[in-house]
């Protein structure tokens, strides 16, 4: 997904079960944004907030210039990643 007005661009990537979302913010504003995704439960693999899919959508707020890793499912192999 790219929206070159607002500068946000997002992709996924999946490995088996697991699935990536990477979406980033290069604009000077805060965004938010609705994203279609599969799955009910996001983590954020950089701050460790947790998102609710619902309805095949979920919502996020995106700082300036700034991004988010999601990763799918309530545990993953990659959880505090960030922690180390």
């Amino acid at each position: 997904m790219t929206d070159d007005q607002r500068f946000i661009y997002a992709f996924q990537r999946n490995y088996l079960n697991e699935k990536i979302i990477v979406v980033l913010n290069n604009s000077d504003r805060i965004q938010s944004l609705n994203l279609k995704v599969e799955g009910k439960h996001w983590i954020d693999l950089i701050t460790g907030d947790s998102y609710a899919g619902i309805d095949g959508k979920v919502t996020l707020k995106i700082d300036i210039r700034s991004g988010m890793i999601l990763a799918s499912g309530q545990e993953t192999r990659f959880a505090g990643l960030g922690d180390r």
